[in-house]
């Protein structure tokens, strides 16, 4: 069964509780026979007296039993329990008294004859119990009589009561010709102590179907006054079976339906979820029908010439300023509410406007019945809530807001919505069916803006996945320059041995060809890990250009050409050669996408002089590299996002908005910048501007190949975990004079090291090393032996982020692959640099 089906069945549930049962049906119409005996017995037969008195009993069995049925029932609390087993001991002492007197008089027969006394004390008995009942049943914890509305209603009841009582009651027995006696005054007393303990119980009730089964209890003390008053009119004179008999059998009527409305009306509000506790104090209808039925006694009185005009005028006035009082304390109050519900209308307005989530209502037809300010730009009332929904998303949203439930309960769902300017936004919905409730009548969708959140989670996802392929690219280029190493030095070994062969110097001049190009791949590994070793160089421009051109052309769709303009051909920047042409490749490509039809892409070269011609730095002018296309331009407002990580005006899929920032950040790094101009449909052209290198190039930390071998003496302590690549630097070393301890690993060469009796003029490591790193290595080795110089071999840059700088005693880095010349200059360089130092 769906939560919606089960809600109608409880409904109706909750219906069905309100007809009477079968027992209910059988006590109604038992009571509507008594009343036609009742009424016959006065004019009929003796008989019918007979049966009217033995009916008359009856129903006060099935209030007892009734109220019974409320004091075991596991529906109610346990004061409410206890309360209604109080008025049930009660009632079965009226019954009691009430059977046994009918008893005794229809045995003594004489209508003259005084009632015993106990008959009267067995009556007055019931009066603690049903007090004590009343004061059982639990209050609301706010509600006092410090309420102007609670005082006023005490006071209009007490007055009735007490005005009703005296007349009917009281003021009956002073006139009558019986001279009262103590259970007289315990009686009158009683009645109005335990009437204005019920109005007491009413007032403060915590329940408000309790409140209204005491009303109906109170009711039931007032129809037993007048009957105990109109019996005391013709006490001599009465038989059971009188007319009198009526007005008894109405008070049972009544505490009868008090406990069938208790116990209906709460199993009504268990099905149905229903709350039926007060906080505050809530005035009902009972103060102003008991004080309307005291002014129509009166009435009566006054017209049948009663007695006591004084008594009846001052009940009355003391009565209407109580009410002209209360009815104007119920005004202030409600206006105080009305304030109140205005204020909280617009607190609750002035939140929803305020909101950022997106609230609307949409009805059982699926339309849009109420939006909050909010939710403006993206629905309108009376529009069907599909129509805002994506195409690819529609059918499974409406699918998730038809199984909505009252509790709102659902999982979330994500789906784009198209706003009034046609753009989608992601939204989170929350959804709770409230079409039952009648002061909704739909589905109320919450939705939150979460196209930031995914936009976020998605360049997250992307980083995550770059700094994997990263490190990747970075294992692997180390690997490959290890292998790359080992085959370019052994190729340089074999040319000097094989000099004399010229067939075998071309095969390994074509072995060091290819070594180079993996070398310059390894590079392009290395730089997109970000752990490329910088090698800058006095680059000539227009020939590494054209040396590039070709490759370039290859990349390129038919119809797309290359157009060169190289204005200076010997311009040079001081730049890593493998970095420059990966800024070419990447803007190239881009050139290449934005004409999906073909074009041609120009690249040219100019050299700027220095925006000041005061300037005697000749590194201020500036060789500036365009590449231009004739594609479908940038939009302004997308030009000042383009240098950022992960944006991209190309399709999904098509790009990761990494190319540009690439590129910004390379050149940046080498003192240039880049700028770009373009228009929709007038093409783009991207600017590198870089410093023009003049005169030799500047000595950099990684050692440039050289054509001569050096030699040089010494104990160098070679560090590598790579087989093949340390005993190449072996032979090398050894070939050039030097004697060299090998370590396989970093633990092993700190243990060399610290044998203070080794003599080691210099350290040679590598850096990445399991176990124990290069850096490690370094670390130690000086704190043994300061001052001694450090060579570092390695395909990895010397910095990092989050790496402290290297030791001043690290004199150089040699990048991998090496020639024999560049290893050795470094290790001969180092050491003369420290014998100077000496």
């Amino acid at each position: 069964m769906t939560p919606t089906a089960g809600v109608a069945t409880g409904t109706l549930a909750g219906r069905r509780l309100l007809r009477c049962t079968r027992w209910d049906c059988f006590v109604a119409a038992y009571s509507l026979a008594y009343l036609v005996v009742h009424a016959l017995t006065q004019v009929g037969p003796g008989w019918l007296r007979s049966a009217d008195i033995v009916m008359y009993f009856g129903l006060a069995v099935a209030t007892i039993l009734a109220q019974i049925q409320i004091a075991r029932s596991g529906l109610f609390d346990r004061r409410t329990r206890q309360a209604w087993g109080m008025l049930a001991a009660s009632a079965t002492m009226i019954f009691v008294s009430g059977a046994a007197w009918t008893a005794w008089k229809l045995l003594h027969g004489s209508p003259s004859l005084p009632d015993p006394g106990w008959s009267r004390w067995l009556t007055d008995a019931s009066l603690p119990l049903a007090t004590a009942g009343y004061l059982l049943f639990p209050r609301a914890a706010q509600v006092t009589l410090r309420d102007r509305r609670a005082l006023l209603d005490a006071l209009l009841l007490a007055t009735a009561g007490m005005t009703v009582s005296w007349y009917f009651s009281g003021r009956a027995m002073y006139v009558s010709s019986i001279r009262p006696g103590v259970d007289d005054y315990v009686s009158n007393i009683g009645d109005l102590v335990v009437f204005t303990t019920a109005a007491f119980a009413y007032l403060r009730s915590r329940s408000r179907v309790m409140r209204t089964a005491i009303a109906l209890s109170m009711a039931a003390i007032v129809w037993g006054v007048l009957a105990d008053f109109f019996w005391s009119q013709a006490e001599t004179l009465y038989r059971p079976g009188d007319a009198v008999d009526a007005l008894w059998f109405a008070s049972w009527i009544v505490r009868w339906a008090s406990a069938r409305y208790a116990w209906h009306a709460t199993q009504r509000m268990q099905v149905t979820g229903a709350d039926d506790v007060e906080v505050s104090y809530r005035s009902g209808i009972a103060p102003t029908a008991f004080v309307a039925a005291a002014y129509l006694l009166l009435a009566v009185i006054v017209l049948e010439k009663g007695p006591d005009a004084m008594l009846i005028a001052v009940a009355a006035s003391l009565m209407t300023a109580l009410l002209i009082v209360r009815q104007r304390a119920e005004l202030t109050e409600n206006q105080r509410l009305a304030r109140a519900t205005l204020a909280e209308g617009e607190r609750f307005l002035a939140l929803l406007t305020n909101a950022s989530d997106r609230i609307a209502v949409v009805d059982g037809a699926y339309r849009v019945a109420w939006t909050s300010p909010s939710c403006t730009d993206l629905v309108r009332i009376g529009e069907a809530f599909s129509d805002v929904i994506h195409p690819d998303d529609r059918e499974r949203t409406m699918r998730w807001l038809g199984g909505a439930t009252p509790q709102g309960d659902a999982l979330p769902l994500t789906c784009r919505v198209r706003g009034k300017d046609g753009a989608w936004s992601q939204l989170e919905l929350r959804i709770a069916d409230r079409r039952d409730d009648p002061r909704v009548r739909g589905f109320i969708v919450n939705g939150r803006d979460v196209s930031g959140e995914r936009a976020l989670e998605q360049r997250l996802r992307r980083t995550a996945t770059l700094v994997t392929l990263h490190d990747i690219a970075g294992r692997i280029a180390h690997t490959f320059n290890n292998l790359l190493a080992v085959i370019a030095g052994h190729a340089e070994l074999l040319s000097v041995q094989l000099q004399d062969l010229p067939a075998a110097r071309e095969d390994i001049a074509s072995i060091r060809a290819a070594t180079d190009r993996g070398a310059g791949i390894t590079r392009q590994l290395l730089g997109f890990s970000g752990r490329h070793v910088i090698q800058p160089v006095h680059l000539p421009v227009a020939a590494t250009i054209e040396a590039l051109v070709p490759a370039l052309g290859r990349s390129l769709p038919r119809g797309t050409t290359i157009d060169l303009s190289l204005a200076d051909r010997h311009a040079h920047v001081l730049f890593d050669r493998a970095q420059f042409e990966q800024v070419l490749v990447n803007l190239v490509a881009n050139a290449r996408d934005a004409m999906p039809a073909g074009g041609v892409i120009g690249v040219s070269l100019d050299v700027e002089p220095p925006s000041s011609p005061t300037t005697d730095d000749a590194a201020a002018a500036r060789v500036v590299v365009r590449i231009r296309d004739g594609g479908v331009g940038i939009e302004e407002q997308d030009l000042r996002h383009i240098f950022e990580p992960f944006f991209t005006t190309k399709a999904p899929g098509l790009g990761t908005g990494l190319g540009l920032a690439m590129v910004d950040t390379i050149v940046r790094r080498a003192g240039g910048h880049v700028t770009v101009e373009s228009a929709p449909g007038a093409g783009t052209t991207v600017a590198v501007h870089l410093p023009l290198a003049r005169g030799t190039s500047p000595e950099s930390t990684v050692v440039a190949p050289e054509a001569a071998e050096p030699r040089g003496r010494g104990v160098v302590l070679l560090v590598d975990d790579e087989t093949g690549v340390r005993r190449l630097s072996r032979r090398m070393l050894e070939r050039a004079g030097f004697s060299v301890i090998e370590a396989a690993s970093g633990g092993e060469a700190i243990a060399v090291a610290a044998d203070a009796a080794r003599q080691i003029d210099i350290l040679v490591t590598d850096m990445m090393m399991p176990v124990v790193s290069g850096r490690e290595v370094i670390a130690r080795f000086t704190a043994m032996r300061p001052g001694t110089p450090i060579i570092v071999v390695t395909g990895f840059a010397a910095e990092s982020k989050g790496s402290a700088p290297l030791p001043a005693a690290v004199r150089a880095i040699v990048a991998k692959p090496f020639s024999a010349a560049s290893f050795l200059r470094a290790v001969s360089g180092a050491l003369a640099t420290d014998d100077g130092g000496r």
